[in-house]
């Protein structure tokens, strides 16, 4: 392959652009080497942007397993790996929910409606309200994560995950930054914010209890100038208590 058929990546742009596509652009060429194919006529009888965000169905639960979980103990499993980093140890793909970490990424804006009313109290001056309802988004991405003991699966390096959710004012993207150690960043923009952070995951098993450490800072930023930061908390499961640090 010579140099000039060689592929060009590009950084990913900070900020979205006005929109998907444009309905206007009826014609669109893509060149690869010396050949240039041309589509667009087929496509404009096609239905619109709109049309098309319009009539996706979202799915309101994970697709069911198509094989039943075998009877496997996890403690044959992890034994070994006391006082490991789980996050690196092998586990059975039926230990997995069917999503990506990526895809996990995006279940922190289920209440993006919250960052709204957010935006709205400060432009009417009420700084409190604004911190309130911060505050109850910060906590909301915690509400996924009951009766959910499975983990997500391990995006390769350079993935990428995109959302887009015209009913809801908001799109997102996520992609995976790191391997080692696993790190993933995300930007989402809303009805007068923006949103955007990194994460990574640490959890460690010591015999009887399990302690999970993330990492990474999340910043909202909302159109009048005001941000906010913080970092998710620790967790220690200890038998059937929970404790709770900020790092």
């Amino acid at each position: 392959m010579s140099d000039e058929d060689e592929f060009h990546f590009y950084d990913t742009r900070q900020s979205f652009s006005d929109g998907v596509a444009s309905p206007e652009l009826k014609v669109r060429y893509l060149n690869y080497g010396n050949e240039a194919c041309k589509f667009g006529d087929s496509l404009a009888a096609d239905k619109t942007n709109e049309d098309l965000l319009s009539s996706a169905k979202r799915r309101s639960k994970l697709p069911e397993p198509v094989e039943k979980e075998r009877s496997v103990s996890l403690w044959s499993m992890i034994k070994d790996n006391v006082g490991k980093d789980l996050t690196r140890v092998c586990l059975p793909v039926y230990f997995n929910e069917p999503l990506s970490s990526l895809q996990k990424c995006f279940e922190e804006l289920e209440y993006s409606y919250l960052l709204d009313r957010a935006y709205e109290c400060g432009l009417t001056g009420n700084g409190l309200m604004r911190i309130l309802y911060v505050a109850a988004f910060a906590v909301s991405g915690y509400a996924s994560t009951d009766s959910r003991p499975c983990k997500p699966f391990n995006p390769l390096l350079g993935e990428t995950y995109e959302a887009d959710y015209p009913e809801k004012g908001i799109r997102f993207f996520s992609e995976k930054v790191s391997h080692h150690p696993m790190a993933m960043a995300c930007h989402c923009e809303g009805k007068g914010w923006k949103f955007w952070g990194d994460s990574n995951l640490k959890s460690k098993f010591w015999g009887q209890s399990i302690q999970v450490d993330p990492s990474g800072i999340l910043t909202l930023e909302f159109d009048d100038g005001e941000t906010f930061q913080w970092s998710k908390v620790h967790i220690l499961h200890q038998r059937h208590s929970y404790y709770y640090s900020f790092p």
